[in-house]
């Protein structure tokens, strides 16, 4: 008895017969066969198709008088015997439940999701065992943790793009920052020879964070931002502070903790299983580093530690948010000097200068007559307000394409209310994209020229069709496909 259960969608086993079933032995009959009779029955012989064992040239099947196979003999072209089979019983009128044969009655579907869910847990945990093995085997690597409601993605990229050229350094891709993600990195680019890990730590719940930590092991901690971006995930702003300290609170007294001492969510908690608290400002001078930005567009800025002047930048990427992510990768890079990293302030101008925009983060497009800045993956307040800053002294027709800010929880009517002053004063035209979290957004927005579309698709098409003579700035903010300027 096997006992097993099988689905079938095709027209098995008449399209592939196998020599252990009664349908498939009588079928020879339906063939060209011979047959003989003998004392106790009968032996057909067959020459059968098997069409995954064609060296299967022959068959010989003893059956009683009443036609109950006995054995099976298979053979090779040759004539040397390949398979025996024999039938100890065989039983024609069995009895069964009534049921018996419905699937459901035999595995229920919630018996099947059991069984993957702990299939799925037990490959996830061998997994992310063995990412473990390689953080712990390797004991010269520098592991430096990065999370942040926002801003951590791009400050990862930019701390990659200054170290890669000097250092073997392996950082996780895109946006995998959830623990798997983590761990795939790992299995997948960190060996022996790895000198720096960069890790971009996300959650969507408590817990999350630690969990990755738990793997990593960093030596940095760097916490960007804390804002109210998933509170609907979340509930409470005071999760997502905790959650995203679960980061520096899971590190070892050696570590060195790096935070934004400009955030209100940020600047009070209370570090002190560190040795090294680093406070990062944009405003603050008397904080550890603090910048000064000198000019917006092109974006120029002055990084002072500790009082006094340590570097001036100058970049193509766009909006104060960026100076603050180059200046979060800057001081990590200045506090690997601890562990004999060391990059040369010419060699961080020359990347610095050269960094590009990563593709719909604030990216700047001439296309024929329109100056398109796409931050359609931008889904912050702060990130919001800083591509309205880059606009908003352009002299041309500025045109905003949004649906404003989804996930804002019980901070929701604040937010959009805030958000839709900000747009009112930047642009000359306003296009929602409808849906539920633009509701607000557009019961804010007491304006002639605001202009209502179901996707961002019409409204793209719709505004550049409008203005074809006429050269205009267009900011796509927040949460674009990318097919959006298919026509």
């Amino acid at each position: 008895l096997l006992n097993q259960v099988y689905k079938f969608k095709s027209d098995w086993p008449t399209n592939s017969p196998k020599p252990y079933l009664y349908q498939s032995i009588l079928s020879g009959f339906e063939t060209k066969h011979d047959i003989k009779k003998v004392d106790d029955g009968y032996i057909l012989s067959t020459n059968p198709t098997y069409k995954n064992n064609p060296t299967w040239i022959k068959q010989d099947t003893k059956l009683t008088s009443d036609l109950a196979p006995q054995y099976i003999n298979i053979y090779g072209a040759n004539n040397e015997a390949l398979v025996k089979i024999n039938f100890s019983k065989v039983d024609f009128n069995p009895k069964f439940e009534e049921g018996y044969f419905e699937v459901k009655n035999k595995v229920s579907e919630e018996d099947i999701q059991k069984e993957i869910e702990e299939l799925e847990k037990s490959i996830n945990k061998k997994y992310i065992k063995n990412a473990k093995n390689i953080i712990d085997t390797n004991q010269n690597l520098i592991k430096i943790g990065i999370t942040g409601s926002f801003g951590k993605t791009s400050t990862k990229n930019i701390l990659y793009q200054l170290l890669k050229d000097s250092y073997l350094t392996v950082s996780t891709p895109k946006s995998y920052n959830t623990l798997l993600g983590v761990t795939k990195t790992i299995n997948e680019s960190v060996d022996q020879t790895t000198q720096i890990f960069i890790a971009e730590c996300g959650a969507t719940s408590n817990g999350d964070i630690k969990e990755i930590m738990e793997v990593v092991k960093p030596t940095i901690g760097v916490i960007i931002n804390i804002g109210p971006q998933h509170l609907e995930s979340f509930k409470t702003i005071e999760n997502i502070v905790n959650t995203k300290f679960e980061l520096i609170d899971s590190m070892s007294y050696e570590g060195i903790a790096i935070i934004n001492s400009d955030n209100e969510y940020i600047k009070n908690r209370t570090i002190n299983n560190v040795k090294k608290v680093i406070n990062v400002s944009l405003v603050d001078k008397n904080a550890d580093y603090y910048a000064q930005i000198t000019n917006l567009n092109p974006l120029e800025f002055i990084i002072y530690k500790n009082g006094k002047f340590e570097i001036e930048l100058t970049t193509n990427l766009l909006g104060r948010h960026n100076v603050q992510n180059i200046l979060f990768s800057y001081v990590v890079i200045d506090n690997l000097k601890e562990f004999n990293i060391k990059i040369t302030k010419e060699k961080i101008k020359e990347v610095v200068k050269s960094l590009e925009p990563a593709k719909h983060r604030l990216e700047y497009k001439k296309i024929k007559n329109i100056h398109l800045y796409d931050d359609s993956y931008n889904s912050n307040v702060v990130g919001f307000k800083n591509a309205c800053e880059v606009v908003r002294d352009l002299p041309y027709r500025k045109i905003i394409i949004t649906p404003g800010i989804v996930e804002l929880g019980k901070e929701e009517l604040i937010i959009t209310k805030e958000i839709a002053s900000v747009i009112k004063d930047t642009f000359d035209d306003i296009y929602i994209i409808e849906n539920k979290a633009s509701i607000n957004l557009i019961n804010n927005l007491k304006n002639d020229n605001v202009f209502i579309y179901s996707s961002f698709k019409d409204a793209y098409n719709d505004c550049i069709d409008k203005y074809q003579e006429e050269e205009i700035a267009i900011l796509i903010e927040n949460d674009l496909p990318d097919n959006y300027l298919e026509r």
